[in-house]
């Protein structure tokens, strides 16, 4: 065999503070989108505490009603300038209750304040209901771009993350930016079988690999409810033996926020049976036809 120069102490040093000075530039890059995505998690996660509490305090709105209701039925015996009105409940055996109210309103006007209370309760309670499931897709949105900054291990990954968060309205777009850098390449392995796995370290990526290189029959894996990657085997019509899902699920296991604990429970369907809402953002889907299964992350997947 032929004898390869070997590199000289120069050539070494200048490697490692080449790569030292790329480790600490992509480090500057991801710990300040990380504090750019914890203030939006901070964020949102505080509106919807508002939004919960809001929603709850509408839960007495049926109160409201059955008092300007009750209130309704007993105008010919209540007195102008009360605070209190007392009156037997028909839907409560006909107890007597006390139902609070203004002096200064007459009995008619006491009624339809409750009545307005409660269409007003009612009418929030439908709006709050939307909005805090915009804000738990928000949320769950922005705490997988998380778990894809630290899994990130180029500019071209940060990159993207970046160019995703300027897309969707979360942070401005640099005035001097540049064009947008080559995409960076999604993970690839061999199954025991022979198969190529695809494997999505981003949302960008994720998109790609689920909707653009996979078939609608190709099997697609994803760890259940928490930030992971998009996992698919290129089946290319071919049936996949079990050897083979387990492997792929494995990898799901693995490339997801509980990657290094213990044994995680992995969904998986095909590729045809996910949904994609209209107007969701890159990486996210929805999915009712699937199965799952329980499996340990493997400690080395180089």
């Amino acid at each position: 065999a032929e004898n390869l120069p070997l590199p000289t102490l120069s050539e070494c040093l200048d490697e490692f503070c080449r790569e030292r000075e790329r480790t600490t530039r992509l480090k500057a890059r991801s710990d300040d989108l990380f504090r750019t995505v914890d203030r939006l998690i901070a964020r949102t996660s505080k509106t919807l505490s508002v939004r919960r509490e809001e929603l709850r305090r509408c839960a007495d709105k049926e109160e409201k009603r059955i008092y300007g209701e009750l209130i309704e039925a007993n105008l010919y015996r209540l007195k102008e300038k009360a605070s209190v009105y007392k009156v037997n409940n028909y839907y409560d055996e006909d107890r007597e209750i006390e139902i609070p109210v203004s002096p200064l309103l007459t009995p008619i006007q006491n009624s339809q304040r409750y009545y307005k209370e409660y269409r007003k309760a009612k009418t929030a309670e439908l709006v709050l209901a939307d909005r805090i499931a915009e804000g738990e897709a928000e949320l769950e949105y922005l705490t997988q771009v998380r778990w894809e900054l630290g899994e990130a291990q180029s500019d071209a990954e940060l990159s993207e993350i970046r160019a995703e968060l300027v897309e969707n309205g979360y942070i401005r777009r640099d005035r001097g930016a540049k064009k947008r850098a080559k995409p960076s390449s999604h993970l690839e392995f061999t199954s025991p079988g022979g198969f190529t796995v695809c494997v999505g370290r981003n949302n960008e990526q994720n998109e790609y690999i689920t909707f653009r290189l996979a078939r609608k029959t190709d099997p697609w894996f994803h760890a259940q409810k928490m930030p992971g990657s998009h996992v698919v085997i290129l089946a290319q019509g071919r049936e996949v033996p079990d050897e083979d899902m387990e492997f792929a699920a494995a990898l799901a296991a693995r490339y997801s926020q509980a990657g290094g604990s213990g044994p995680v429970t992995v969904d998986y369907t095909t590729v045809g049976k996910l949904n994609k809402p209209t107007g969701a953002k890159k990486g996210f889907v929805t999915y009712h036809i699937y199965n799952s299964t329980v499996i340990k992350p493997p400690q080395n997947t180089d």
